[in-house]
């Protein structure tokens, strides 16, 4: 048994750490858009450090801050080269989400993960930006990584995506949707499988 002893406590402040979900998106935003963003409370984790050093290697330029931020300069939704494959480890966020980026690109990007990473499905997202004339391709014929994507037509259009396995590709095409000349219209299949999130 303990004794509780209620005392007066002074106000305080608490800091609650940021999102994965939210930082992932937020570094891809700053990324893709023109000018420097600063972006507070980013969660420190693996993931998001390889999402970063992938945007980097897309022509990001991202600094942390002494006050704990992040200052991000963009390309303008012009992703730059990069000839080598990109490891994102089991990061399957930075997988989904950096697909639809890549796309944007004018150059093919290879993205590629550890053994886990190499049976997460992407087929779904592969066949939806394949109907707006990106080339997306599993180098395993498999619908899995390693992915390689080239972009190149910039004209957007429509296509049609299931997201039943992962809402994580309707994410990747709204941000990259943005940045196509005509747009992009997507008609889901059925409800993400994570709506209710």
């Amino acid at each position: 048994m303990k004794l509780v002893i209620s005392r007066k406590i002074q106000d305080q402040v608490v800091k609650i750490p940021g999102s994965k979900s939210i930082s992932h998106r937020m570094l891809i935003c700053a990324a893709l858009a023109d000018g420097i963003s600063q972006i507070y409370n980013v969660l420190d984790s693996q993931d998001i450090s390889l999402t970063r050093k992938t945007l980097e290697c897309m022509g990001a330029q991202i600094e942390s801050r002494q006050d704990g931020a992040l200052s991000v300069t963009g390309f303008g939704g012009r992703p730059k080269p990069w000839p080598d494959p990109i490891h994102l480890g089991n990061s399957g966020t930075s997988m989904r989400l950096l697909a639809g980026i890549a796309a944007l690109g004018s150059t093919p990007y290879t993205l590629t993960g550890d053994e886990r990473m190499r049976q997460r499905p992407m087929g779904e997202l592969l066949d939806a930006l394949g109907r707006i004339r990106i080339r997306a391709a599993s180098q395993n014929n498999e619908g899995t990584p390693p992915v390689v994507i080239q972009g190149g037509d910039r004209a957007g259009g429509r296509t049609l995506l299931d997201c039943s396995r992962s809402s994580q590709y309707l994410s990747a095409l709204l941000m990259a949707g943005a940045f196509f000349d005509h747009g992009l219209v997507i008609d889901l299949t059925g409800p993400a499988v994570s709506q209710p999130y």
